[in-house]
C-alpha cells in the first residue's frame, strides 16, 4: 500500500496497523495554552491529529460530525 507518509521498513506503525491513542502537542499546549491531551493515531514516526480533522471538516456526514468527542 502507497502512501504520501513515509513509513520505515519494519516500522510497528505502518499502514495496516494504525494504532489510536492520546498525545500532547510539541509544547504541551493548545490553542488556550493549557495541558491538553489530544486524541490521534500513529502512522510511521507521526501522529495524526484527529481534532484538527475534526476541525477541518472531514467528518462532515458521519456519525462523529455532531459530535465533540475529540475536542474533549
Amino acid at each position: 500500500m502507497d502512501s504520501f507518509i513515509h513509513v520505515e521498513a519494519g516500522s510497528h506503525f505502518p499502514l495496516q496497523n494504525l494504532p489510536y491513542g492520546t498525545f500532547t502537542t510539541a509544547n504541551g499546549k493548545d490553542d488556550d495554552s493549557s495541558n491538553v491531551w489530544r486524541v490521534g493515531c500513529a502512522i510511521g514516526g507521526y501522529v495524526l491529529d484527529l481534532a484538527e480533522l475534526h476541525r477541518a471538516g472531514l467528518f462532515k456526514g458521519t456519525k462523529l460530525d455532531a459530535t465533540n468527542v475529540f475536542h474533549q
